[in-house]
């Protein structure tokens, strides 16, 4: 609010911000002759609906709306294969399309259990992203995992390897060094006997 003393002497003034009748904020102070200040208001709505907003002989209509919803573009984890234990990091592409700011809650969920959620305010068209760390367990089992990032109107997902627990890569299921020393000792017997005869 611009306030101006176009008097010859300094004067005071007291200013009220009002909504809806209701007194929300007081402002004062004084002024020397021939200049202007500006005192500046702030008020936040906690309900939609529409205000009428009163600062000295100034009067505004105020429309409140509720936040737009969050859009869920797409997510992605690095890596992209983990042991069973090992932590990811999802990151999701989120967005606004509207024409007013968004604000909710997006909930990031492993094979559909919710592990975390993370407010996401927006501007007008605006778009970012969100991350979070993500343990994915399995125990000794292996395979895909589902990794989503869940928004009030929609989702994305994508999936991690899980290798189990002591499980590694080119190894045969119950074919260790033992056993090979055993099969190699058996080969050898049946050659062996296979010349003598």
């Amino acid at each position: 609010m611009l306030v101006s003393n176009t008097g010859g002497t300094a004067g005071k003034y007291d200013l009220s911000l009002t909504v809806d009748g209701e007194s929300v904020a007081d402002r004062s102070g004084s002024i020397d002759p021939d200049n202007e200040t500006v005192e500046r208001f702030e008020h936040a709505f906690t309900e939609p609906g529409e205000y009428e907003v009163r600062i000295g002989s100034q009067t505004l209509a105020v429309a409140v709306t509720e936040p737009a919803p969050v859009l869920v573009r797409d997510v992605v984890t690095d890596p992209t294969s983990v042991t069973a234990g090992e932590t990811v990091r999802a990151t999701a592409t989120v967005a606004n399309d509207a024409g007013i700011p968004a604000g909710t809650d997006v909930e990031f969920l492993v094979d559909g259990a919710v592990v975390g959620t993370e407010r996401v305010t927006l501007d007008a068209n605006a778009e970012t992203t969100v991350a979070r760390d993500l343990r994915i367990d399995g125990g000794a089992r292996s395979g895909p995992v589902t990794v989503s990032v869940v928004g009030p109107v929609d989702e994305a997902s994508t999936t991690v390897e899980v290798a189990g627990e002591g499980i590694t890569g080119g190894a045969v299921p119950g074919f260790g060094p033992a056993l090979a020393v055993i099969a190699l000792l058996t080969a050898g017997t049946a050659l062996a006997r296979h010349r003598s005869v």
